[in-house]
């Protein structure tokens, strides 16, 4: 679907793209999602001491797509969430993108969608974006995966799909409610990383999914104008009337705003 066009920076698309010279860029700062289950990785990287048993079947299990097993380890009470060698089992069968075993991991109680793995603090879904396994992104995007999770580089799974020039998993983020204008700790867009690798088509998609941004955004910030202006000539006739805004019935709500044309993928806008 997406044809890459023109040779990209020498290092292939994994590289990272040089920082442009006198640019400055204070790296933004983790949400509290994301530094919380930064920082729960950190600890339980820290406090693992004996490695059990059962968590190295797990992911042995988990890394060579054996679906049947890692149901078996569950139902004895293996831990879905065991972080072992810096990973956890959703970031192994995210990684070799066995869906079976993606799917049974997440049917698994307890189970943490966007648990970090020790090494970048990367969640599952940039572990199968980083490998090309898209069936496996999407089922973890279906499962209630964050689309916006930040890794320890501030790099969004955007940002991995943009790089890789995978135009499928682009739309299917950007679907997801990916933000197209994140940036990364050295302040790239995802648009910029599939610039500077040649991805062109990609990066049209992501310039029609930046602007569907501006949009809703400037129609919710005029919407909320709009609402408090109407509260205020309310709360003016009543007070003229002689009437409390307390006791009186509130003004009939303000429609909500329209949806449709603003959440497709970011395929549409690509030619």
């Amino acid at each position: 679907m997406y044809k890459r066009q023109g040779e990209h920076v020498a290092g292939g698309a994994g590289a990272a793209a040089p920082a442009p010279r006198g640019v400055r860029f204070a790296p933004p700062a983790f949400d509290a999602r994301d530094r919380r289950e930064m920082d729960r990785a950190a600890e339980e990287a820290k406090a693992m001491g004996i490695v059990t048993e059962s968590a190295m079947a797990m992911q042995a299990a988990a890394f060579s797509g054996d679906a049947a097993r890692v149901r078996a380890l569950l139902a004895r009470g293996a831990n879905v969430n065991a972080l072992f060698r810096g990973r956890r089992p959703l970031h192994c069968a995210a990684s070799c993108g066995d869906v079976d075993c993606v799917a049974a991991l997440l049917e698994a109680e307890g189970v943490n969608v966007d648990g970090r793995c020790g090494e970048g603090f990367r969640s599952p879904l940039h572990h199968a974006l980083r490998h090309g396994r898209l069936a496996a992104a999407r089922l973890l995007l279906a499962g209630g995966a964050n689309a916006n999770a930040a890794d320890g580089h501030h790099a969004r799974p955007l940002h991995v799909a943009a790089g890789a020039g995978d135009g499928d998993a682009v739309d299917a983020l950007v679907a997801a409610g990916a933000d197209a204008r994140a940036r990364d700790g050295r302040g790239r867009t995802p648009r910029d990383l599939a610039r500077d690798f040649g991805y062109l088509a990609i990066c049209k998609a992501l310039v029609a999914a930046e602007a569907r941004v501006v949009k809703r955004a400037t129609m919710l910030r005029r919407a909320t104008k709009a609402s408090s202006a109407a509260l205020a000539a309310y709360a003016t006739r009543r007070k003229a009337d002689g009437v409390s805004t307390l006791d009186a019935p509130a003004p009939a709500p303000l429609p909500r705003l329209p949806r449709g044309g603003l959440g497709r993928g970011a395929g549409a806008g690509a030619s």
